[in-house]
């Protein structure tokens, strides 16, 4: 069918543009039908003598119209819907702000993997909750209750959390606290209202912030800071202090995802020297703080923080199949009043209910309950994963013992991981590069969010990715 397709090397009309008008006259007249695969780049050239970048052109131009689709090793396809009444919604999206992840992060988020950092639903959560939830109803249809409420979320949880950040030694008054929902629901909000596009953040070189697209939308300068054994690298810190204009800096400093490593009390120290000479806004986010099993608690960097440069965010561990969904943000009363303004235009909000929940839950005391055997779980699936991992993977990779607690950072020095993954998808690990674009040799597991009969086949199968087999 490409052979007939008549080209007038002479006209002052492109080849390419010819080339894709034939195409689409042979799209309408049904010659190529919805979803039928076009002929290869190879063919069109051989058939036409025409070169590879003319046919380029004409695909590109009949791709952004919406007629034909491009699918990566797997060459040209007539799109199902191209009918010119009907918008063309993929160049819409194209040109549109929000940048959509690559099709492995949109699996994994389907799978709920790689959004699903939370507990494995064998963790019965049930038991922790039942009380609170009665006491909630009831607390609900008090009309005080409802005059409780304020925009930056209910007051008497407010109270509970100031006395529950005060046993970690961080210090503050209920203007200084925002209730919100999940924190990857609020990170774009926070970010979007504190920089723009070729703002310039900088964040541990491995982070959970590189795989949320909504993050790079913003179109932010996005600047990766190495880490040694002791978390962020103060020197790599400084110097890039020093390069970029009015930095933010981005840390998750305690089993940090996804590497595991815990900063030290010096490394945090140090950094927060840093902070206060250079006046460096930070945004702190402690996610595991409370199922921390080692004692005592490693200081967070809002504990040091004494001239407000800190951005905090602490929340409720994910429960499955039973998500609360609140997290707290603790910052310069100026940054919650504008906050709370951007989140209610937005249509962001904590559950009024559930937070009546979470506030029983602490004044009960059941949350320090829920999270006692909460680290007996971490703690438990970390020492059935480490027997496992010395069982499978001992002669193939290697993993820093100390920084397996929820997440476990495997390294493959001998195999490219980008590769093994690249026809290969499971929802029980990770592949390095979601972390960091330039990661090729490790592997990220996290035994406590899936449930225990899985852990073993999923290490299982990480040997025979890596070994080939």
């Amino acid at each position: 069918m490409i052979q007939h397709v008549v080209l007038d090397k002479d006209s002052r009309i492109p080849l390419y543009v010819q080339l894709a008008k034939q195409i689409r006259r042979k799209i309408e007249d049904g010659v190529f039908k919805r979803g039928e695969k076009l002929p290869s780049k190879r063919k069109i050239m051989s058939a036409l003598l025409i070169s590879k970048n003319t046919v380029s052109a004409a695909m590109e131009l009949l791709v952004n119209e919406g007629m034909v689709k491009a699918f990566q090793k797997s060459g040209y396809f007539v799109a199902e819907q191209w009918d010119i009444n009907i918008p063309d919604w993929q160049a819409y999206i194209k040109r549109a702000k929000h940048k959509p992840g690559n099709n492995e992060l949109r699996f994994w988020a389907d799978a709920g993997g790689l959004t699903d950092f939370g507990l494995s639903s064998d963790f019965d959560i049930f038991p922790f909750i039942v009380e609170a939830f009665n006491k909630a109803l009831t607390r609900s249809y008090e009309l005080s209750c409802k005059n409780d409420y304020s925009v930056s979320g209910y007051i008497p949880l407010k109270k509970s959390i100031i006395k529950h950040l005060a046993l970690s030694k961080i210090h503050a008054e209920t203007d200084n606290i925002l209730i919100c929902p999940g924190s990857i629901q609020v990170l774009y909000p926070l970010y979007e209202s504190l920089m723009t596009g070729g703002s310039n953040f900088l964040h541990e070189k491995s982070n959970l912030i590189v795989a949320i697209s909504d993050i790079h939308s913003i179109g932010m300068n996005m600047i990766p800071i190495e880490v040694d054994q002791h978390g962020l690298s103060v020197d790599e810190l400084e110097k890039a202090i020093l390069k970029y204009k009015h930095p933010v800096l981005h840390v998750d400093m305690l089993d940090q995802a996804p590497t595991g490593i815990v900063a030290s009390k010096k490394r945090k120290t140090d950094i927060m020297k840093l902070v206060n000479n250079y006046k460096l806004p930070v945004v702190e986010i402690e996610h595991l703080q409370d199922a921390w099993y080692n004692k005592p608690f490693p200081p967070s960097l809002k504990s040091m923080d004494t001239f407000g440069n800190v951005i905090y965010l602490g929340m409720f561990i994910r429960s499955c199949p039973f998500d609360l969904q609140i997290t707290w943000i603790v910052a310069d009363k100026y940054i919650i009043n504008h906050l709370s303004n951007v989140l209610i235009q937005d249509g962001i909000k904590a559950n009024f209910f559930m937070q009546i929940v979470v506030d029983e839950m602490f004044r009960s005391g059941m949350y320090y309950k829920m999270m006692h055997a909460i680290r007996h779980f971490i703690k438990k699936r970390r020492e059935t994963a480490l027997k496992l991992c010395d069982k499978h993977l001992k002669d193939v990779g290697k993993w820093n013992e100390k920084n397996c607690s929820f997440h476990f950072w495997l390294e493959f020095p001998e195999v490219n991981t980008k590769v093994i993954f690249k026809d290969n998808y499971y929802k029980t690990f990770h592949p390095g590069y979601f972390f960091d674009k330039q990661d090729t040799t490790h592997i990220l597991l996290c035994p406590a969010s899936i449930k225990e009969e899985e852990i073993e086949p999923a290490i299982m199968e990480i040997a025979r990715l890596v070994k080939g087999k």
